[in-house]
């Protein structure tokens, strides 16, 4: 028993952040009528994904380096290198967020072809540089061991703030969100620096200087980016494909079917390291035990909610304002994509933490390329239907891929009635 507390401890910290991101969803569509509710819930998903991708790399290499440090014992370098990604991630994204403010009106009139929206768009991106900052302050925070504060950093701030605010201060006009978006992000940075006690950063320049300290870097830039842009991209292209009410149903039904997908996120947490270790040993023995714990985990997880999600989705989407049975057909679609995604396990951590790093680049930049051109056909044949089965076909599609090779490459059994049954068959051997 005490060895799944620690997941169960990881399960308890996503769940909080999820519960979070979709309390800031659920007052969007509920403060504004779903035409704005559209407009913002697109204009948050932009900003979060050049934020994810300002600090993609960054967020491994910090991970991985203060964890280093601080088994050392020299918390003060470790927390040097903290303030000096973060504040890398930060000048990353302000660019990214000037470079939208530029193409704001070009991206306008791409998607909804409103005035409306290009302000709405331009408010949100001037929080991309503290939501950056956020992500690699969040990982250090994560590699002094502070899980609680590291998921706080990363999510649970900004959206409770947003949550909050939102309500009171949306009489003040429309574009007021977006300022609370700002600064609901900043308050994450500030907590995230207060708590890792962030004085003082290396120059930049030094840094990559240092080559054991910055070394793949963007080998996985380049792969947290594709892994972005696959996650992103039926929210970014329903803007273009569908209307703004469209982009809501999207937008929260995918958040609501993700929720199935935190077992994945806390196991990867725990177990990553494990994976690494056991392999480089030969343990294959262990790694498979480890392995059939984290299916039974994620199975027992995600059931009560793709049951709840597949049963009564009319009920679900009611507390968001969405009454449509195309909406409700569209989140059965991505709820059971989601939990055929959570069957197979954290295959891609797995395959990652192993060497095989070139089968999931490989495998992203295909499934994302096939993806795109789904979504658009689905439109095209079922609409908003259509584009929910492409997204999950882009969940499911790669994880089987990871399986096939996982189970080649490694002698493992990822797929969960044989991984439970070798969890069962290692128990009764001892």
């Amino acid at each position: 028993m005490n060895s799944y507390i620690p997941h169960i401890l990881g399960l308890s910290i996503k769940l909080l952040g999820a519960v979070s991101v979709l309390a800031a969803n659920l007052v969007i569509t509920r403060t504004f009528e779903s035409g704005q509710a559209g407009f913002h819930l697109y204009a948050m998903a932009a900003a979060l994904f050049l934020s994810s991708v300002s600090a993609g790399g960054l967020q491994e290499v910090t991970l991985r380096r203060v964890s280093i440090l601080c088994s050392e014992g020299r918390h003060e370098q470790a927390r040097l290198f903290v303030a000096s990604t973060s504040m890398l991630a930060g000048s990353i994204g302000l660019v990214f967020s000037i470079l939208t403010i530029i193409v704001s009106g070009f991206v306008s009139s791409l998607t909804f072809s409103s005035l409306e929206f290009k302000s709405i768009l331009t408010s949100y991106s001037l929080a991309v540089p503290f939501l950056a900052a956020s992500y690699v302050l969040s990982a250090g925070l994560q590699g002094f061991r502070m899980a609680i504060k590291s998921t706080a950093t990363l999510n649970v701030i900004s959206n409770l703030v947003f949550a909050i605010s939102v309500p009171v201060l949306q009489r003040f006009g429309e574009y007021s969100a977006g300022a609370i978006f700002v600064f609901a992000s900043f308050g994450s940075f500030a907590f995230g620096a207060y708590w890792l006690r962030l004085r003082r950063a290396e120059p930049v320049s030094l840094l990559f200087n240092r080559r054991v300290e910055i070394y793949g870097y963007f080998d996985i830039f380049v792969f947290n980016l594709l892994s972005q842009a696959n996650f992103w991209l039926g929210t970014l292209l329903s803007g273009i494909l569908l209307s703004a009410e469209g982009v809501v149903v999207i937008s929260v039904g995918q958040r609501l079917a993700m929720v199935q997908n935190l077992a994945t996120l806390a196991v990867a947490l725990i177990d990553a390291p494990n994976y690494a270790s056991m392999f480089s040993r030969g343990d294959r023995r262990g790694l498979q035990e480890v392995i059939s714990r984290s299916s039974l985990i994620m199975f027992l997880f995600a059931m009560p909610f793709f049951l709840i999600l597949i049963l009564v989705p009319e009920f679900v989407l009611s507390f968001f304002g969405i009454y449509s049975a195309a909406a409700e057909l569209a989140l059965r679609v991505m709820a059971v994509g989601q939990f055929v995604s959570v069957m197979l396990g954290p295959v891609g951590h797995l395959l990652l933490m192993t060497g095989h790093e070139r089968i999931v680049r490989n495998t992203i930049i295909v499934t994302l390329t096939v993806s795109a051109g789904l979504m658009v056909l689905g439109y095209s044949l079922l609409g908003l239907v259509g584009v929910a089965f492409a997204i999950s076909l882009s969940s499911v599609a790669p994880k089987l891929i990871f399986a096939y090779f996982a189970q080649k490459r490694l002698q493992v059994h990822i797929y969960p009635n044989r991984a439970i049954y070798s969890l069962w068959r290692n128990r009764r051997d001892r």
